[in-house]
């Protein structure tokens, strides 16, 4: 029984062994995905000037874009709700 098995095993590593190796395929002509736009470049440049804005100091500009119910969340569970309130901190 032992020689039996020893010499299955042997054929089936020798037939393993034994396969053709596939072929490489051609290599596919790279295809460079489409640029990603997220948003519009108008809203871009409406956040980066209520940014400057605001590290300027000039708190009314920063305003200007906020809408009368905005909201600000903060991690620890504090927030404000509305223009006059974030005006006010």
């Amino acid at each position: 029984m032992k020689n039996l098995t020893l010499v299955l095993v042997g054929c089936a590593l020798l037939w393993a062994c034994s396969q053709p190796k596939p072929e490489p395929e051609a290599a596919a002509a790279e295809v460079k995905p489409a640029p990603v736009e997220i948003g519009d470049t108008k809203f871009i440049d409406t956040s980066k000037e209520s940014l400057s804005n605001l590290a300027s100091g000039n708190v009314d500009g920063f305003m200007n874009n906020l809408a009368d119910d905005a909201k600000f969340f903060w991690n620890y569970g504090d927030n404000l709700v509305g223009k006059t309130a974030i005006a006010d901190y």
